[in-house]
């Protein structure tokens, strides 16, 4: 277990990436934009280390960023490549239990996604029934009118 904590606490930026995928080249393009540098990990190639990656935070998303121990998500963490270089920029890591940490955003993400789409879906019978309402709940006359 030490080598794996070692190896999350290390200070170097660690992204993991899949082939074909486009998200994960907008962030390479942001974070060379903003001159961070990093290391790239293919999942395939990298294996062990994205299972690490995936067992300690829940979701098997790329691209996967691990910085000072912690890891970033897109749309768990981040909504866009530029938002998550100002994050890792100003980020200063907090010594907790690494994996609680992991699965606590992890199911805050996941709580919220399912709020919004209970939402939605809230919203959506709301609409049906302020239209049979203001439709005095009567079908509309499909009839054709008599010659």
């Amino acid at each position: 277990m030490n080598k794996i904590m070692n190896f999350l606490k290390n200070k170097e930026i660690v992204m993991y990436t899949s082939q074909n995928c486009k998200y994960c080249a907008s962030t390479k393009e942001a974070f060379e934009k903003a001159n961070l540098e990093y290391i790239e990990k293919d999942i395939k190639e990298h294996s062990d280390d994205w299972h690490v990656a995936v067992s300690t935070t829940g979701m098997p998303v790329t691209p996967a960023v691990l910085y000072m121990g912690d890891y970033f998500l897109p749309a768990r963490d981040f909504p866009n490549p530029e938002i998550l270089v100002k994050i890792l920029e100003d980020y200063k890591s907090i010594d907790t239990n690494d994996l609680t940490m992991e699965r606590l955003k992890t199911l805050n993400h996941n709580i919220n996604q399912a709020f919004n789409a209970m939402d939605n879906r809230l919203k959506l019978i709301e609409e049906s029934l302020n239209t049979l309402k203001n439709n005095n709940g009567k079908k509309p006359n499909n009839k054709k009118a008599k010659k």
